[in-house]
């Protein structure tokens, strides 16, 4: 199975139904991206964890660039996804070769963290 296997449509968007398990390492809320290994939830990055820097832009970039690192060296399937309980909403999967998911991720970021 792949991760866009379990995608399901959901209420009102997208969802990926997280198994007991995957609930334990999805514990917060917001965006992140999820990294997933045959199509199981491994691990996630929070650019909220990025170091408070009061020039709102300049965190939003280091939270990038972080992820972007994380993201190359690390293996499995890389998807920017809202947190909310026992689900993973609007996945969006983050490749090299799609910038459109790259610009999606830094508009997140850019909100998340205030830098608009």
């Amino acid at each position: 199975m792949a991760v866009r296997d379990r995608i399901k449509e959901g209420l009102n968007c997208p969802v990926i139904q997280l198994s007991d398990a995957e609930k334990d390492i999805a514990s917060g809320t917001g965006w992140q991206i999820a990294r997933f290994e045959n199509a199981t939830l491994v691990e996630l990055f929070d650019p909220k964890t990025t170091p408070f820097n009061a020039d709102a832009r300049a965190m939003t970039i280091e939270a990038i660039n972080d992820a972007m690192i994380w993201m190359s060296s690390t293996d499995g399937e890389h998807w920017l996804v809202l947190c909310a309980s026992d689900e993973l909403r609007e996945p969006l999967c983050i490749t090299p070769a799609d910038a459109s998911g790259f610009e999606k991720m830094a508009r997140v970021f850019g909100e998340v963290l205030g830098g608009n």
